[in-house]
């Protein structure tokens, strides 16, 4: 593929359709392949669960949405089971097959150094996939990490609300909660926010708006996607208000072709 396409959300590139968890396994890779045919008018964005595990000086990047707050298997049985083919990793969704997806990848947890995690992670794919992937967490140290690691980076701080200048940060850790601006978040990128259960949507009616929040945070420098986006209608919600990405948690089949001009 010689046109291959460029990170979207910082520029006026085309929506990007985030195909929710596909990047876990090479069936979920293989399944959103022919959207890129089907719907040439968006960037399609296969995301997916981060997870590692550290043994001695082997470190194993795998792409699974942890069984508990950690995977019940062992760093040795978890390499065990990648050797197989058994496990899907980071290195085997970076094949070339591929190329023709945008990644994002979340950050979610593993056994060992959890820096050097994200410096392997970050290697790979500045190596395999440059300009064309970001980091979502929901951990604003994470993303200070990304950032140590490769500025070039992009980041995205997934939070349940947004409200103004201000976003929640809902870290994994039940002790971890808190209110941060929008000008402090020098590391962050974009903000990835659930719409569907989002005060902009579910408060609508008393004047809370998507498209004011996306104003107001395209004016610090950083973009909207938003998660948790249920139904073809609700995706066109978001994209009349000038999200550039959307999560969606519907077959890719029904979406809605962009408006002539989109």
């Amino acid at each position: 593929m010689t046109d291959l396409p460029t990170l979207p959300l910082l520029t006026d590139a085309p929506m990007a359709v985030v195909h929710h968890r596909k990047l876990n396994s090479q069936e979920g890779l293989e399944g959103i392949l022919p959207a890129l045919d089907a719907y040439p008018e968006y960037l399609h964005v296969a995301e997916g669960d981060l997870c590692w595990a550290q043994d001695g000086d082997d470190l194993l990047l795998y792409m699974h949405h942890p069984d508990a707050v950690y995977d019940t298997l062992s760093p040795a049985q978890l390499r065990e089971r990648a050797d197989a083919g058994e496990l899907w990793t980071l290195e085997r969704a970076l094949d070339a097959r591929y190329d023709g997806l945008l990644f994002v990848v979340e950050l979610k947890t593993g056994r060992g150094s959890r820096d050097a995690a994200i410096q392997a992670a970050v290697q790979q794919l500045q190596a395999r996939r440059p300009g064309r992937y970001w980091f979502d967490t929901f951990a604003i140290a994470d993303t200070v990490a990304i950032k140590d690691a490769d500025p070039a980076a992009i980041t995205s701080l997934h939070t349940k609300i947004l409200s103004g200048s201000r976003v929640l940060e809902t870290a994994p850790s039940p002790v971890r909660v808190r209110w941060a601006a929008l000008g402090q978040l020098g590391a962050t990128d974009l903000l990835t926010v659930t719409y569907k259960t989002s005060p902009q949507r579910l408060f609508a009616w008393a004047g809370a708006s998507l498209a004011k929040t996306v104003e107001a945070v395209e004016r610090h420098d950083k973009r909207v996607v938003c998660g948790g986006v249920a139904t073809p209608a609700m995706f066109s919600e978001v994209q009349r208000a000038g999200a550039r990405g959307a999560y969606i948690k519907f077959p890719w089949d029904q979406l809605p072709h962009a408006p002539s001009g989109a």
